[in-house]
């Protein structure tokens, strides 16, 4: 869900790769390498704001707005 307050899962018809997130100062916060299709995020222990996620795959990046809420 958008926003989030516990998890948050990614899913794709390819394969994602990496997984990045940054906050509102475009600091990185969150990096992950994995080979899915499915990936979870636990957010729990993410400050509540705005992240935009770099999701990466072979066909290239897409970026993603993400809100949590506490």
């Amino acid at each position: 869900p958008n926003p989030a307050t516990t998890t948050v899962t990614i899913k794709s018809d390819m394969h994602i790769l990496q997984v990045e997130a940054y906050d509102a100062v475009a600091k990185k916060v969150y990096g992950l390498y994995t080979d899915s299709e499915i990936v979870t995020l636990d957010v729990r222990r993410w400050p509540s704001g705005t992240y935009l996620l770099r999701i990466h795959t072979p066909q290239g990046t897409a970026v993603k707005k993400l809100v949590v809420r506490k």
